[in-house]
């Protein structure tokens, strides 16, 4: 750090030189834009690049008065935000312990510009080591009981992520860039989101897809239905809250796998005769022996209904070879 960069970050804190620009969070299996992440840029200098912004504000004692200002601009410039749409913001981990923090400004802010918290997801980012997970889950959840909702960033980046997500349990995972980056082409990148994709059904958080800078690598994304996507190829960071480019959302509409809603029509127009699948009833009475020679007959895995006296038992086994 320089005697240079920190006297430009003094006058950024003086003269509140932060802009807030907005990147859309785009649902992949309609195209409509589900929220935006505020993201600061300071003036142009030597502290144009954010990270250096920051990383010189950490040096210098002052990370809680930068991270202020920055949610400061970010809340207020998004004070048209609609009411069915969400407002990201980023946290360093480090924030939250300052006392600065607990004071109720978040709210304050919100309330200026008439934004529930309840629109307001933090974003958590493991850029420092959390040394006590109880005190930190304690403080997220004082949040959670306020309305707000949490999302961990950069998951699939390293093990510390990974640890992070059993720690916290956020209502949103944002999958890590490099992850995204050509996973059209990269069997490893596809299990690895195939199993956070796992994670989340099991835990009912929502995947978002950071990155996205091409048109194959979003048709994959949407195909294997992920929940959400970010990335220039979606939407660059903007002073105002844009929508999404009319190709790009009927683009994402063409290539969502079918939805429940079509599904249904399909089922309901179709005789049930040629919906059903037949199965093979065997008696309660019937021997192992007999079940065991008929699946190895079969060669497949099916389901085994047992029957008694014309009804079917609560339960049947399910076996496969």
């Amino acid at each position: 750090m320089s005697l240079l960069e920190q006297s430009e970050l003094f006058k950024i804190l003086d003269e509140e030189l932060i802009t807030p620009v907005y990147q859309p969070i785009i649902a992949l299996a309609s195209g409509e834009v589900f929220g935006y992440e505020s993201l600061s840029r300071g003036p142009a200098g030597l502290l144009a690049n954010p990270e250096t912004m920051f990383r010189i504000a950490a040096q210098s004692g002052v990370l809680s008065k930068l991270d202020y200002l920055c949610r400061k601009k970010g809340i207020e410039h998004a004070a048209t935000l609609p009411d069915d749409k969400f407002l990201f913001l980023n946290v360093d981990p480090r924030i939250l312990y300052d006392k600065d923090f607990h004071q109720g400004t978040t709210k304050a802010f919100l309330k200026s510009s008439s934004i529930s918290s309840q629109k307001i997801i933090f974003e958590i980012t493991e850029k420092t080591m959390i040394e006590d997970y109880a005190v930190f889950r304690a403080i997220l959840k004082h949040y959670r009981d306020q309305g707000y909702s949490l999302a961990l960033d950069d998951v699939g980046s390293g093990y510390s992520g990974l640890t992070l997500l059993t720690k916290i349990a956020p209502q949103f995972m944002k999958i890590d860039i490099e992850l995204i980056r050509g996973i059209q082409h990269d069997k490893i990148k596809q299990a690895i989101v195939k199993s956070l994709l796992e994670i989340s059904k099991v835990t009912s958080m929502k995947l978002i897809a950071e990155g996205i800078e091409t048109e194959d690598e979003l048709a994959w994304l949407v195909q294997m239905g992920i929940d959400y996507g970010q990335g220039y190829f979606l939407g660059r960071p903007s002073p105002q809250l844009q929508e999404i480019a009319a190709p790009i959302k009927s683009f994402i509409r063409e290539n969502a796998p079918v939805r429940n809603s079509a599904h249904n029509n399909i089922f309901l127009s179709t005789p049930i005769g040629t919906i059903a699948e037949k199965k093979h009833i065997f008696p309660s009475s019937a021997l192992g022996q007999e079940i065991l020679d008929y699946l190895r007959q079969s060669q497949e895995e099916t389901d085994i209904i047992l029957v008694d006296e014309g009804f079917r038992r609560e339960s049947s086994a399910r076996m496969g070879f």
